[in-house]
């Protein structure tokens, strides 16, 4: 791939997605972030893209699922995997105690309490 892809998959994350920089520890963190780029502008993410439409979710309910869950902020399809095998559906995922997320490989306090919010909303205090 040529160098003037990598650039212009940098340009599009930091001014079409609006991250404002790509940190690097290191050098060879560097050439691991830029394989990495480089691995998704061939291959793709390996797994539904959250920010696309509606219309390019899969059709099978359960993919669907997955695809849903990993719109959720800390939900990778690897974890949204284990939502479903655990709860079943996203439905069960949205029932769940926020204990019995956090007790999912890799779901924090964070991540739990985004599940929670983003599938059952959140109460909105109002001013007295």
């Amino acid at each position: 791939m040529p160098i003037t892809s990598v650039d212009g998959t940098l340009s599009y994350l930091a001014v079409i997605r609006g991250i404002p920089i790509i940190t690097s520890k290191s050098l060879a963190h560097s050439a691991k972030l830029i394989a990495k780029l480089v691995r998704h502008a061939v291959h793709g993410l390996g797994y539904p893209d959250p920010g696309l439409s509606a219309r390019n979710a899969p059709q099978d309910p359960a993919l669907a699922g997955i695809h849903l869950l990993t719109s959720i902020p800390g939900v990778s399809a690897t974890i949204a995997k284990r939502l479903i095998e655990r709860f079943g559906s996203v439905a069960g995922t949205a029932a769940a105690a926020e204990a019995d997320l956090r007790a999912i490989a890799g779901i924090g306090p964070a991540t739990a309490a985004s599940i929670r919010v983003t599938l059952n909303g959140a109460s909105i205090a109002t001013p007295s």
